[in-house]
């Protein structure tokens, strides 16, 4: 996502090697307002009790193998 005050882009990965881009005013506002509500419910993992962390990565590793175990 890029944005000043002249233009905004939004940047979608679409192959390996490449990225689609759209200038597209929706798109765009839509993409920004998801990424702040992403970021207003989010917590940083710096300001995370250890508890959290271990629950963050542990469940973090779980998809991962999971993901190994579909993939084989």
């Amino acid at each position: 996502m890029f944005k000043n005050e002249q233009q905004c882009s939004f940047f979608i990965p679409f192959s390996m090697f490449g990225y689609m881009m759209t200038n597209d005013k929706i798109t765009c506002e839509d993409s920004l307002s998801y990424f702040e509500h992403q970021i207003k419910n989010s917590r940083s993992l710096n300001e995370s009790g250890n508890r959290e962390r271990k629950m963050f990565f542990n469940k973090m590793h779980e998809q991962i193998e999971q993901l190994k175990h579909h993939l084989s």
